[in-house]
């Protein structure tokens, strides 16, 4: 069974969602069907890894997350009021 270069760059894509790397270099049979494997759990593991990275640094700095966003509105509505006054 073959693995072309392109049908590799076209799973990459799809899953990836980013532009092709030209540097990964295809070989035909078992190898790519591999690599294709390998690359999908790697991918899977980080995707993994941020998403618990992210629920996790959110539950324990949640209270720095609603302060920032309740200054974050404050400021910019005093901003919005400050130049509609100026004009």
């Amino acid at each position: 069974m073959l693995c072309r270069s392109r049908d590799y760059v076209d799973w990459y894509t799809r899953w990836i969602g980013l532009l092709p790397i030209q540097s990964l270099h295809m070989t035909e049979g078992c190898q790519c069907k591999v690599r294709m494997e390998v690359l999908s759990i790697c991918i899977a593991i980080v995707q993994a890894t941020v998403i618990i990275s992210v629920c996790y640094l959110y539950s324990v700095y949640r209270w720095l997350f609603w302060s920032v966003w309740i200054v974050w509105k404050r400021c910019s509505g005093l901003l919005k009021y400050f130049t509609s006054v100026t004009r």
